[in-house]
């Protein structure tokens, strides 16, 4: 939705709204791993062991808490024109994004290999029907978390090349649907 809306240029009118949603995209992959996680061991209660998780998210904030406090016209130019503090920072986030792609993907493929070898005996045909979804739901955000990763890194270099993140985030959101359906 809020991609949707800075595509419609939303954000010039309302410029506060600039850099809100992004610290949100820190929280998929944990979010779905947590999620994944938790149903497939059956934790009851929320671990704070777990709480590490959310770090990237946390430090995404606070590394634009300086541009969150800056007037809307101060906002704009920032984002038309910065190359200093801003610029490196959403650089640093594109990065922190990359390598959360990769090691919450190497942690959903640990998980689903140990409990594809559980699943066998311990669950009724209803959760093994659910885990396929589940698995191929996930296999397709993965699959566009590296187009996404080529992506960012591809427009350093060459800027004027098809921006494949509208793709990307279409795949992620039918993707989340699917996985929340089953």
């Amino acid at each position: 939705m809020f991609y949707g809306l800075q595509a419609e240029g939303i954000y010039t009118m309302h410029p506060h709204f600039l850099i809100t949603i992004s610290p949100f995209i820190t929280l998929i992959l944990p979010l779905l791993y947590l999620n994944i996680l938790y149903s497939t061991y059956r934790f009851t209660r929320f671990r704070s062991k777990d709480l590490w998780h959310f770090l990237p998210y946390v430090l995404n904030v606070v590394m634009f808490i300086p541009f969150y406090i800056k007037s809307g016209q101060e906002k704009i130019d920032i984002i038309m024109n910065d190359r200093g503090y801003y610029y490196w920072a959403r650089i640093i986030v594109d990065e922190m994004l990359s390598l959360q792609g990769i090691i919450y993907s190497i942690l959903l493929y640990r998980i689903f290999k140990v409990f594809r070898a559980r699943l066998k005996e311990e669950f009724s045909s209803l959760e093994k029907i659910r885990y396929k979804a589940i698995s191929r739901g996930v296999v397709i955000i993965m699959i566009s978390w590296g187009l996404g990763i080529f992506d960012v890194h591809v427009h350093y270099i060459y800027p004027e090349i098809i921006n494949l993140f509208d793709y990307v985030y279409l795949a992620m959101v039918i993707s989340i649907y699917y996985i929340s359906y089953h």
